[in-house]
């Protein structure tokens, strides 16, 4: 790696342009506050250095020459960055065709700025947005360390603080400091920037930089809202749907999202489609659901194009679309969308709008699940178990299993409840049988359900309930598990379990 600070040798040739202008050291030496014979003796890479150290250490550009200076005074003495980029540009042209690399620098600093900007209008994840700047710097052949010092010397772009924030809560070009990240949203947000304050609620919320304060978090989020940022009016709606810093309301919640979702917010267009799908705070509705999973999917949300693969495949919404059911489940998959991944190996194994072809989904799931994929993890136990392309080895079914049940797979879980249940490749155990089958049901898995619902009725591992067994088949009917699992349909053991207990215990029933 080159020593160079700025990552590039190009600068070197930047230097010897402003040594070959009239009195540079001068220049220089105003900029560093260093004397012309001290500055003579560095050597050219290191005057531009100290020079760009001190520009973005004290953030020469805006601040330095306005020390006593009125305002109107400001505005012809003080070096703006369109200034310096002239500069650099003109020294560009005299020198070699290398120094352009340093003009770019700049140039791509405008850029991020832009594209951040676009991408808080989007509403995108905080998370989302730092990868993305990561992959641009990267895109850019630049150093991220130079981006920032330019960066910081143009903190009074409107952007900027949430931009600078940014990279101090991600450490992109600097080090990873939260509290400084939530100095720069909190300026932002003071200064009535709507992304800032969306950021500062977020601060707030999760503690970052500063201790969580969840009335503060849905101050700040309603002020962005009101202010028109559409992510603000999400993360508003989300407080009123989770109890956050307010009283649980899904009328509010609903209303707010949908607002939002109108705004072209692809989350809450998401959340929209979710409300209408399972009748909350609305009527029910899947052919509205459908419509605004695919707004949000077309979008680019990358978990909603998984979500209406899911449609296409069961018709939610929709007629049956297999071949599209696959194509959204690759293009979710594509993006990094674990669950998405999965499908497709799914697919495959069963075919599904692809040809099926066990051994290429075998390899598929293996894969996925030696990078920590948990329903991959399952799904390859599954495969061992029933030897779906390769031969049946219960014992690597079982260790796969408990990987995935280990990672908080719910379906890992269940399966993993039933080997301890039945037997399958390790001792009865009927107590951690329900407790497997407790993890999946509390994490909505409907299958899951039924075998708490049976492991009360028949006292398995726990005292017999048969009122506690009531509610969680009840909890299995609501997931809608008649319509989501055929066999367990065809085996009637939950449809006849339902019907005794409520014929014999009516009383139990509120």
């Amino acid at each position: 790696m080159s020593n160079d600070p700025f990552g590039d040798k190009t600068v070197i040739s930047l230097v010897e342009s402003f040594q070959r202008l009239t009195n540079v050291d001068t220049k220089l030496s105003n900029i560093c506050d260093l004397s012309p014979s001290t500055l003579h003796d560095f050597k050219a890479e290191d005057k531009l250095a100290h020079m760009m150290r001190n520009l973005s250490q004290n953030c020469y550009i805006f601040d330095q020459t306005s020390e006593g200076s009125s305002k109107d005074n400001n505005d012809d003495s003080m070096l703006s960055s369109q200034c310096f980029l002239a500069e650099c540009q003109e020294i560009g042209q005299s020198s070699s065709d290398e120094s352009v690399e340093v003009i770019d620098a700049i140039t791509v600093v405008d850029q991020i700025i832009e594209v951040f900007s676009a991408a808080l209008n989007r509403g995108e994840y905080f998370e989302k947005m730092s990868t993305e700047l990561k992959e641009h710097i990267k895109k850019c052949n630049q150093d991220a360390l130079v981006i920032f010092n330019i960066l910081n010397c143009e903190k009074r772009r409107k952007q900027s603080p949430c931009l600078l924030g940014l990279c101090h809560e991600y450490g992109i070009g600097t080090t990873l400091n939260e509290k400084m990240a939530f100095k720069y949203y909190k300026k932002a947000a003071e200064e009535g920037n709507r992304f800032g304050q969306n950021f500062l609620g977020y601060c707030f919320k999760q503690g970052i930089g500063v201790p969580r304060n969840e009335e503060r978090a849905f101050h700040w989020y309603k002020t962005s809202a009101e202010n028109g940022n559409m992510a603000g009016l999400y993360n508003y709606a989300n407080c009123f749907e989770n109890g956050i810093g307010t009283r649980k309301d899904d009328n509010q919640a609903f209303e707010y999202y949908q607002r939002s979702a109108e705004g072209n917010d692809l989350v809450a267009q998401f959340k929209v489609g979710y409300f209408f799908e399972k009748g909350i705070a609305t009527e029910k509705d899947e052919k509205k659901a459908f419509y605004w999973y695919k707004r949000s999917a077309e979008g680019g949300d990358v978990e909603t194009q998984c979500t209406l693969g899911f449609c296409y495949q069961h018709g939610i919404g929709t007629r049956e679309d297999k071949d599209a059911a696959f194509y959204w489940y690759q293009k979710s998959a594509n993006a990094g969308n674990h669950i998405a991944q999965c499908n497709v190996g799914i697919c495959i194994r069963d075919g599904v709008g692809t040809d099926k072809n066990l051994n290429k989904a075998f390899e598929w799931f293996e894969n996925l699940a030696n990078d920590g994929n948990s329903a991959a993890q399952f799904n390859i136990g599954w495969c061992y178990q029933k030897g779906l392309g390769t031969e049946v080895d219960e014992e690597k079914g079982f260790e796969w299993y408990r990987k995935s049940a280990n990672s908080g797979d719910p379906q890992g879980q269940y399966h993993l409840g039933t080997c301890y249940h039945q037997g399958k490749s390790t001792q009865e155990n009927l107590k951690t049988a329900l407790f497997w089958y407790k993890k999946s049901a509390e994490a909505g898995n409907p299958f899951g359900q039924v075998m708490v619902g049976i492991c009360y009725e028949h006292g398995d591992g726990v005292a017999r309930d048969v009122h506690t067994a009531i509610r969680w088949y009840r909890a299995a009917l609501e997931e809608g598990i008649s319509a989501a699992d055929d066999q367990l349909s065809k085996s009637k053991t939950f449809s006849r379990n339902l019907f005794t207990l409520e014929t014999n215990y009516t009383y139990l029933i509120d």
